[in-house]
């Protein structure tokens, strides 16, 4: 049981909790003008945020638990950081909703709805649709009558049109992680203090491409697994993960800062050297770091920079990657649709399936 520590407002209380499947913490209403974060495992276990004035409803969003949403009855709504315990954004959205009264009156409610966050006005015979990003109002809808509640039915939460990268950096299942790994970093759901730079010995090895196994027929039982369990049939993930791992570079080694690519078994060598990391937010809410490296001489069809993304953020051994590899080191960064996906060369073609029906 937790108790109340000393620093918390006195003479109130929590009534109200919510959470979600993919964060260990929760948020909770604390006194009229309060939220609470609470993490049950990590101290500090509540951080309190106070609010400009009297709170009329609040929302967790499901599809990224690190964002909830809350009214005040000055008709603004706040977007709240839950991992960092403070506002980030605020906007008006309606006109004002005294708390005062009997507390059963008609007042606006907060439902999630994917990227937009649905709101009811009373006053006004509305549900109001504003986007969960910029918390600007993205469109109404008419109600016959005054909107008392409102709530989300139905949809998983899953968006499957987003960047194909996101996708390749969110594929893991909600029971699923790198026994070596933190979860909620391989989900793309970190602080920027966890991030470190990495060096290059964090890539070495012998590494095979995917994409021959794709082609081949040998990845077939992947898309079916997935099929069992998402949204999209086999045929729409295979088509997926083909424009994703298309590459004409079917085998990698890295051995000290020499990285040589090999293209229909010729190789084309060059040096690297660390050109530090960049951070990738996507379209979901969760983010991934590029980690990236120059080349310093070596052969001059070589790409000029190469970009590591494995879903960790800190220096450790990586079991695959996906490369990014070109001359234009902003233009890379763009690159979301297509992500050539690499693992050791010693795994036998089961051995891929397995890891890649894992993740």
């Amino acid at each position: 049981m937790l108790n109340y520590p000393a620093e918390l407002p006195a003479g109130e209380s929590t009534g109200t909790l919510i959470g979600s499947k993919s964060m260990q913490v929760f948020l909770g209403n604390y006194g009229a003008r309060g939220l609470v974060v609470v993490d049950p495992v990590d101290a500090p276990h509540f951080r309190y945020v106070e609010l400009p004035f009297r709170r009329i409803d609040f929302a967790l969003d499901p599809a990224n638990a690190r964002f909830g949403y809350v009214l005040t009855e000055d008709g603004t709504l706040h977007k709240l950081d839950v991992l960092k315990a403070e506002v980030t954004d605020s906007a008006k959205v309606t006109e004002p909703y005294s708390m005062d009264g009997h507390w059963n009156d008609p007042r606006p409610r907060l439902a999630m709805a994917g990227d937009e966050i649905l709101m009811s006005d009373p006053k006004a015979g509305l549900v109001r649709r504003i986007a969960k990003d910029t918390l600007e109002e993205a469109g109404t809808i008419a109600i016959a009558g005054k909107p008392y509640n409102i709530a989300v039915v139905g949809g998983s939460g899953v968006v499957h049109d987003e960047a194909a990268e996101s996708h390749a950096h969110g594929h893991a299942s909600a029971d699923h992680t790198h026994s070596d790994g933190d979860p909620q970093i391989y989900k793309g759901y970190f602080e920027d203090s966890q991030i470190a730079d990495r060096p290059l010995s964090d890539y070495a090895g012998d590494w095979q491409s995917v994409y021959l196994y794709l082609q081949d027929g040998t990845l077939d039982p992947v898309w079916d697994h997935k099929a069992e369990a998402g949204t999209m049939s086999a045929a729409e993930y295979r088509a997926e993960y083909e424009t994703g791992n298309r590459t004409d570079v079917e085998r990698i080694t890295i051995e000290g800062d020499a990285v040589t690519f090999y293209k229909s078994g010729k190789p084309l060598s060059a040096r690297y050297t660390y050109d530090g990391y960049e951070v990738l937010t996507y379209k979901k809410g969760n983010r991934g770091v590029r980690f990236i490296f120059e080349k310093t001489d070596g052969d001059a069809e070589a790409p000029q920079f190469i970009q590591f993304s494995d879903h960790r953020i800190a220096p450790q051994k990586a079991d695959h990657y996906h490369l990014y590899r070109g001359d234009d080191r902003a233009a890379l960064l763009e690159e979301v649709t297509n992500w050539p996906t690499y693992y050791p060369s010693a795994l036998a073609a089961d051995q891929i399936v397995d890891e890649m029906k894992a993740h």
